[in-house]
């Protein structure tokens, strides 16, 4: 048992100190650039000259909906149109959407109708697709739920403007509005796939903030697989990775994520379904992850109970020094991980949510073990090899999370 637990914490402190000093940097981009003045910065460059299409899916009706929106309406280029997608009639979200456009002469709103064979977020950018015709150069897809500094479209454009990549990809942040458990776990799961996705060997897309070639796109056969599949960015990153095409990453185009009362159960219903996503894309990495689970897990319940235990003698102290060591360099990972986040967040909160996160990663993964559906904004779908919808197992269409 010792042994094993030598070989966990190893492994766990190289994973993990491995992963911060490979993506540390790239993290902060997206924070440091929202306070330097991202707007006068993109003023300053050459005028982007590639003709862009913007497709937004929308769904529900948030509190901060309008602001969201507006700014991504709001971004800087000469050429662009904004493209804004909501199901039907009877979504929350379509009057808001309507009222939006009004007076904005570079955005309009389409109807997606409802998804069949496909996820219904998908559905909708096939739908903004058909509404952008045949004419942009990059199409960008971007979320509706997430708020956008003045100079993200710019920084996210960019390198496909210059010729530099045809797929690139930012990604967001949280800002915890508490200090719940839930919303501080969110935080830390969203912030460690952030610095997965500043990793170039490794990175993939992201739907929330991508920019494709629009001829590469068209090449690959995208639409014909967004029609057959329950998300977009796995199976348009598998496709592109197939052709040898990987994401570049843009640190600055970070998006902003105001999140708060997020319970624990509502954290781990997302974090099982990004899990999903990667079982049913990705299935050899998901089998070959299992003992990632055992690293996370493993040496934090070793050495807690081999600490608590030698306080009334029921072990040994040459193996309680050993859990001991661990548990203070894990306090030191933690803190170390801490300064990524600007925000104030009480030291005893971020080390609970921190470890907190290790449990129920590795529990989630261990439920996508038994299931082949997927649940996303009230709507289950039972999912096979290739993300494929085999059928819309329940929709309510009601839920707006």
């Amino acid at each position: 048992m010792l042994v094993l637990f030598w070989a966990c914490s190893g492994l766990y402190l190289l994973l993990i100190l491995g992963l911060y000093i490979l993506s540390a940097e790239h993290v902060r981009g997206g924070i440091v650039s929202r306070r330097s003045g991202g707007a006068e910065r993109c003023r300053e460059r050459t005028s982007l000259r590639a003709r862009a299409r913007v497709i937004v899916p929308v769904t529900g009706a948030a509190p901060d909906l309008e602001v969201t929106l507006g700014s991504l309406l709001g971004q800087i280029h000469p050429n662009h149109e904004v493209v804004l997608v909501t199901r039907d009639e009877e979504d929350p979200a379509t009057p808001v959407v309507r009222r939006l456009c009004e007076g904005v002469s570079h955005a309009r709103h389409v109807l997606g109708g409802r998804a069949e064979g496909c996820g219904q977020k998908n559905r909708n950018l096939l739908k903004g697709l058909d509404a952008a015709g045949t004419k942009p150069e990059i199409l960008v897809f971007c979320d509706a739920n997430h708020w956008a500094p003045p100079h993200f479209f710019d920084s996210l454009v960019r390198p496909l403007d210059e010729r530099q990549a045809v797929l690139a990809s930012g990604y967001h942040r949280v800002l915890a509005e508490d200090r719940a458990m839930g919303t501080l776990g969110m935080l830390i799961s969203v912030m460690a796939i952030h610095m997965l996705q500043g990793i170039p060997f490794i990175t993939q897309p992201w739907g929330g903030a991508t920019a494709v070639s629009a001829q590469a796109f068209e090449s690959l056969d995208i639409r014909r697989i967004w029609a057959e599949t329950v998300v977009d960015d796995y199976s348009l990153g598998s496709r592109f990775l197939k052709a040898g095409i990987r994401s570049r990453p843009v640190s600055d185009a970070c998006l902003l994520s105001r999140l708060g009362g997020w319970s624990v159960g509502r954290w781990a219903k997302w974090l099982e379904r990004q899990l999903m996503y990667f079982k049913v894309f990705q299935p050899v990495l998901w089998v070959l992850v299992a003992p990632a689970a055992v690293v996370l897990t493993f040496p934090l319940l070793f050495s807690a109970g081999a600490v608590l235990g030698a306080v009334p003698g029921w072990v040994d102290m040459r193996v309680a020094l050993p859990a001991a060591t661990f548990l203070l360099a894990f306090l030191g990972v933690a803190s170390l991980y801490r300064r990524l986040v600007p925000e104030e967040i009480p030291w005893h909160s971020w080390i609970a949510a921190f470890a907190l996160m290790h449990f129920t990663t590795a529990w989630c993964y261990a439920g996508t073990w038994l299931s082949n559906r997927i649940s996303w904004r009230g709507i289950t779908y039972e999912v096979g090899r290739g993300g494929k919808v085999k059928k819309v197992v329940c929709a309510d269409q009601s839920e707006s999370g």
